[in-house]
């Protein structure tokens, strides 16, 4: 089950388009005594591990913080991320704002 998920429509320098969902699974303690959290930007990225922390607040913040870090990544790299229906770039701000 998803926690938070959303499509992008991921245009690479060389002008490819990909379909993208970005995906943000339930947190989860571990057998080992913290707590993962499921991550995955399909299209863009093959599996990604799982974010680990000490509890479920701090593994949701961690996971969030890896996709705003990979999706900052491929902008800076030339890359486009607009919105599947406009076709309008997505402000990654208005997904993680900064206090």
């Amino acid at each position: 089950m998803t926690l938070g998920a959303a499509e992008f429509l991921c245009v690479r320098p060389g002008g490819e388009r990909i379909e993208v969902v970005v995906a943000i699974g339930h947190p989860y303690p571990t057998s080992e005594g913290d707590w993962a959290c499921p991550v995955e930007i399909d299209g863009l990225h093959g599996d990604l591990a799982e974010i680990h922390g000490i509890d479920s607040l701090q593994v949701i913040c961690l996971a969030i913080r890896v996709v705003r870090e990979r999706l900052e990544a491929f902008v800076a790299e030339g890359g486009r991320i607009l919105h599947p229906s406009t076709e309008e770039n997505v402000a990654l701000e208005s997904y993680f704002q900064e206090s």
